[in-house]
């Protein structure tokens, strides 16, 4: 048993509460000693598990979870794992029709939802904005209460609470147990309270305006470079870099000039504001057989000691066209004199 399995064991220990099933070698005394009455156990009514998609989370440390919760849930109801992943195209949980009562049941689905939605969903996975679907049979009952024990799995990305639901993620916070699962990482558990890195949106755009204020000027160690080709339209590429230098690369020499470096600290506020170093290292759909017609993009920003390489063909992050629109927007004004 991993040394992350152990910790686990006894955390869920010391969660377990003292709960009621039905069971039918009980003694009603009040129907007159018939079989059949409410038996204590140690445990939980339902384990929710909150998974995110991107082919990068393992989750055979996930079902290995699973088989560990087995022994803290000893209701025979059929719906006792819920199995949430984030999310769709909406921001909301994906989900199976019903709740599961068997860990092999789980474990179809998880292979299911990440075979069908790892890639596919990676870009819509960053943050948890539901704290249970609001349809049946999800919503017949209060889920979480603390009664029930919360899970999230998440990888290298990270996360972030949405701030509608934090005040509740933080009153049960004792109930949630956070579990990072990376391929090829080690294993790591935190519960009690919530993680330093899962913050809320308000929180994070609020700490990034503040590391942000006392200085308007962009990086000294800022570099971005796009590039955009296709069948029909050629090659559209660019390079900036912090003292406004641009440089646009032509087949037999390369085009260099320099804009105003306020029109480089514009395009850096721009791109903090469209989440940049949160992009995927690639978008693609494995679903779709590729196609050489079409257009393929490749972006790399660097800047205040982060980066980011992203890359995709025919499919693009819902914030690229205005990653576009201000890569061109700061290009485009070039004084007279700034050529050189």
């Amino acid at each position: 048993m991993e040394k992350w399995e152990k910790k686990l064991r006894s955390v869920l220990a010391r969660k377990k509460q003292t709960l009621e099933r039905y069971s039918e070698n009980v003694i009603n005394r009040r129907l007159g000693d018939y079989p059949g009455g409410d038996q204590e156990y140690q445990g939980f009514r339902t384990a929710i598990l909150y998974m995110q998609l991107s082919p990068e989370i393992d989750t055979e440390i996930i079902k290995k979870t699973v088989t560990i919760l087995k022994r803290f849930i000893r209701s025979r109801r059929p719906n006792v794992y819920a199995t949430l992943f984030l999310n769709n195209s909406e921001g909301k949980l994906m989900h199976p029709r019903s709740m599961l009562g068997r860990t092999r049941s789980v474990n179809d689905v998880i292979d299911e939802y990440y075979k069908k939605f790892a890639y596919s969903n990676q870009g819509y996975s960053d943050e948890l904005n539901q704290l249970f679907p609001l349809i049946d049979p999800y919503s017949r009952k209060r889920y979480p209460s603390r009664e029930d024990i919360c899970l999230v799995f998440y990888g290298k990305q990270g996360l972030r609470i949405n701030k509608k639901i934090l005040n509740k993620v933080t009153r049960l916070q004792k109930r949630w147990i956070w579990i990072y699962t990376q391929k090829g990482d080690e294993v790591r558990l935190s519960f009690n309270k919530i993680p330093e890195e899962f913050k809320s949106v308000e929180q994070q755009d609020n700490e990034l305006e503040k590391k942000h204020a006392q200085s308007l000027n962009t990086p000294d160690d800022f570099y971005l470079y796009k590039k955009e080709y296709g069948t029909w339209q050629g090659n559209n590429e660019v390079e900036i870099k912090s003292n406004g230098e641009v440089v646009i690369p032509e087949i037999f020499e390369n085009r260099v000039y320099r804009v105003p470096v306020e029109n480089v600290d514009k395009l850096w506020k721009r791109l903090l504001e469209l989440r940049v170093f949160g992009l995927r290292e690639k978008y693609e759909d494995p679903s779709v057989e590729y196609v050489m017609d079409g257009t393929s993009w490749e972006l790399i920003v660097k800047g205040g000691g982060r980066s980011i390489q992203s890359e995709g063909h025919n499919k693009f992050p819902e914030q690229w066209e205005e990653i576009d629109n201000s890569i061109k927007e700061c290009v485009s004004v070039v004084p007279p004199g700034f050529k050189h």
